[in-house]
């Protein structure tokens, strides 16, 4: 062939290739050139080779014979030299391969000890790991939901560093090696209602009075009893450290809400002294506030007292609980004490040193500390007094301290009816000037089991094997006119000043009240000395079928004119020092302008305004704006609903529920009427403070410290927590840095369970030991993929 056809050909045509590549091949033995062969096709602009030439290298050919013209050889064939067509190179398939499945170094897991990988012949394979636990990569389920179709080694490699996989592995391992994670992930769920559940139980433990380290014991026996829904039991926290501080968040969190509710107001303190069983002198503080138009007085502290008890240390103790909690004291307007020298001295007494701060300080002696002194008063100017007082004294003292004497009495007083009150037996009391009623309970248990008392006085003085000279001095008193007298007495005098007494202890007590309650019970005691029913019921107990009818008690008139003496002097006596004791203070009449029962109309010009006068001196308000507002404000008297008011605690409320309308037009009016209200007339409060310590801190808790003393005094004179202050005690709780939740878990379950998975592992290795064997070979390949579907699904079961 010419070169220059040759050249001519090797020119590129319209598709782009080399046309002398395009019409012929080199022959693989010769080296030379040879053509290729096409098929006949009409259309085809392809030029085809008709006559024999000499190619390079000196071979002939034949162009009829080694390029047949056939249509059934296919567009594409390619014939060798003996004009034979060759078979096309086909594009590599990729397949599973089943030995991948027990391919250590592929697909196995030693964290798991198992193999991931899975097969199925209708779908793709997927992992075992990610299907089971429905892991997902950027939103893809495929290896987990979905199969993967790309049969390729280095596709199942990646997979098995992928973040699903490594996340399913992470769930698998922790599943495997732990028998209580679906515990654990239960109770997480229900974590919170668990801590409000234990913050609960540690407040009833404190508002009962139960031992703090009594709660694990309480813990148990609910778990023991099956009523315990939410795994309390399991708790982490139990022990006497962790739910002391429970209990003290749940106090600092109740006195954090009262430091809330006042912020700026004013307020009147209380507090009074107590010495615990381990004597040391406790200081009890509570604070009256208004809320919301209400009065309210709560348990604010109790500080222990590290020096003695004078008004300057006083002042500083409280100064200091004062500035901690951010309350000023300038807010402080008014201190209700018992009225003991340290409290209302006029030179070194608490109230004095606080007035050096604060001028606008007012102290208020408790009504109820005036009312026992009164009553203390008569008993001490009166001899025969004195002598009954003493004599209940010695008869309680004689029963307490002698369990013989005791269970006599209680054999005696078997055949008494008049012994019984309600199913109890009514026990011989102390009679003490520092408790209220003590009188009246004393008194009660004397007239009603005189009979009793007589007769086992009587048995101890004659008919027992030893006599006893005490007894027998109280029963020669007892049977006296004048003493038994003085018992039916006090008997009708004593009810007034009890009710009295425990009106003025209630949990609202206005100065308002205080002046009607006296007249009311001076007016009654008036009228008991002038029909002298006492002792005309004593007189008719002498006669024929009475109590005293058998001569025990010796009738004369002489007695009876001098008992009859005794009786106006006593009821006359006290009358004048109730008088005298439960008088108010100037200041606190001043408050009176409000009683519109007081008032004398609007023609009266001058009403009120000394009483203006002094309360502004005394709380530093503007007397001239006041007197203003005086005068616009007492017309409201003839006008709803003023007018249809009696006291002048009911004014002061009305106004305060007013105060938003008011106050634009008498602010000072509305401060005067804030600070009636809060006037401290009864320190009942601090008293009921000091028996709640000594009930606390008893001879079996005597090392119980302050922080916890005040929490547990603070839920229990609140009277507990309510469900928003537990969450505000479990939101503060876990704010601060702690274990978990839930107490660690047994390790020995967790070594049995870890033996028992181990055992069942080391079953299902052997058997894929097996499998390995069963597809070494090639030929083996179709058997081993049966027995490998077989395994897998026999390995499922264990998984």
């Amino acid at each position: 062939m010419p070169k220059s056809y040759v050249k001519k050909l090797t020119k590129k045509d319209g598709k782009g290739h080399n046309s002398i590549h395009h019409f012929f091949k080199k022959d693989e033995h010769s080296g030379g050139i040879l053509p290729k062969t096409f098929p006949a096709d009409k259309d085809s602009q392809q030029p085809t080779a008709s006559t024999s030439s000499t190619v390079t290298g000196g071979h002939d050919f034949d162009a009829g014979t080694s390029c047949q013209n056939d249509t059934q050889t296919s567009p594409a064939t390619i014939c060798n030299s003996d004009g034979e067509p060759l078979q096309k190179k086909r594009k590599q398939v990729h397949c599973f391969q089943n030995g991948w499945l027990v391919d250590k170094t592929l697909c196995y897991d030693e964290s798991v000890d198992l193999f991931w990988l899975r097969y199925d012949e209708n779908n793709g394979m997927y992992c075992y790991l990610c299907r089971k636990h429905d892991t997902s990569q950027q939103g893809s389920y495929v290896w987990s939901r979905e199969c993967s179709v790309r049969y390729r080694r280095n596709v199942v490699s990646s997979h098995g560093k992928s973040e699903m996989h490594l996340l399913a592995k992470e769930r698998e391992c922790l599943q495997k090696y732990s028998q209580f994670e679906k515990e654990i992930q239960k109770r997480k769920s229900v974590q919170h209602e668990v801590v409000i559940a234990a913050f609960k139980a540690a407040c009833w433990i404190a508002k009962e009075d139960v031992a703090v380290h009594k709660y694990s014991s309480l813990v148990g026996l609910l778990s023991s009893i099956g009523d315990d829904p939410l795994h309390l039991h399991e708790f982490g926290h139990t022990s006497f450290t962790s739910v002391r501080e429970m209990v003290i968040i749940i106090g600092d969190v109740l006195i954090s809400k009262l430091i809330e509710r006042i912020g700026s107001n004013d307020v009147a303190l209380l507090l009074d002294e107590a010495t615990d069983v381990t004597v040391y002198q406790q200081v009890i503080m509570y604070l009256r506030y208004l809320h919301d138009g209400d009065i309210k007085t709560q348990f604010y502290g109790v500080e222990r007292l590290k020096e003695s008890a004078t008004g300057a240390n006083l002042a500083d103790l409280v100064q200091m609980r004062l500035q901690r909690d951010n309350i000023n004291l300038s807010q402080i307007k008014f201190v209700g004490s018992d009225g003991a020298a340290n409290m209302t001295g006029r030179k070194s007494g608490f109230v004095a040193q606080l007035r050096k701060q604060n001028p606008t300080v007012v102290g208020v002696w408790c009504i109820n500390h005036r009312l026992a002194l009164s009553i203390g008063d008569t008993v001490k100017s009166l001899q025969w007094l004195k002598r009954y007082e003493g004599t209940v004294q010695q008869i309680n003292k004689l029963f307490e301290y002698s369990p013989e004497k005791t269970r006599k009495l209680e054999q005696i007083s078997a055949q008494y009816e008049s012994m019984l009150s309600e199913g109890r037996r009514k026990k011989f009391v102390r009679p003490a000037a520092t408790r209220w009623t003590s009188h009246e309970r004393a008194n009660d248990a004397i007239y009603h089991g005189y009979e009793v008392l007589l007769q086992t006085l009587n048995y101890f003085t004659e008919e027992a094997r030893i006599r006893d000279a005490t007894a027998a001095g109280l029963y020669a008193f007892c049977r006296q006119y004048m003493f038994i007298g003085i018992v039916y007495m006090l008997q009708a005098v004593l009810p007034v000043i009890g009710r009295l007494a425990r009106l003025w202890q209630k949990d609202i007590l206005i100065f308002s009240e205080v002046k009607p309650s006296t007249r009311t019970a001076i007016d009654k005691l008036t009228e008991l000395k002038q029909n002298r029913e006492p002792l005309n019921q004593l007189r008719a107990e002498f006669e024929g079928g009475g109590r005293f009818s058998d001569g025990q008690v010796q009738f004369t008139h002489k007695n009876d004119k001098k008992l009859d003496e005794f009786y106006d002097t006593f009821i006359t006596e006290l009358c004048n020092n109730l008088e005298a004791r439960l008088s108010l203070t100037p200041l606190l009449e001043a408050f009176e302008l409000f009683d519109p029962c007081r008032f004398p109309g609007v023609d009266d010009k001058q009403y009120g305004k000394e009483d203006i006068s002094l309360l502004c001196q005394q709380f530093g308000l503007d007397e001239e704006k006041t007197q203003d507002e005086w005068c616009n404000f007492r017309y409201k008297f003839d006008s709803p609903p003023m007018s249809s008011l009696t006291t002048a605690g009911d004014v002061c409320k009305v106004v305060l529920k007013q105060r938003n309308v008011l106050e634009d037009e008498y602010p000072n009016l509305c401060k005067l009427a804030e600070f009636a209200l809060l006037v401290p007339m009864s320190n009942a409060w601090p008293e009921r403070g000091a028996s709640c310590l000594k009930r606390i801190k008893s001879r079996l808790r005597n090392r119980m410290k302050g922080d916890l003393l005040q929490a547990i005094m603070t839920i229990d004179l609140q009277h507990g927590a309510d469900d928003d202050i537990i969450a505000d005690a479990v939101t503060a709780w876990r704010n601060k840095p702690r274990r978990n939740v839930f107490g660690p878990v047994h390790h020995e379950d967790i070594y049995k369970t870890v033996n028992d998975l181990s055992e069942l592992v080391n079953n299902v290795s052997d058997k894929f030991e097996k499998l390995r064997e069963l597809i070494c070979y090639d030929e083996q390949l179709q058997e081993a993929e049966m027995l490998n579907f077989d395994a897998c699904g026999g390995k499922d079961e264990y998984m």
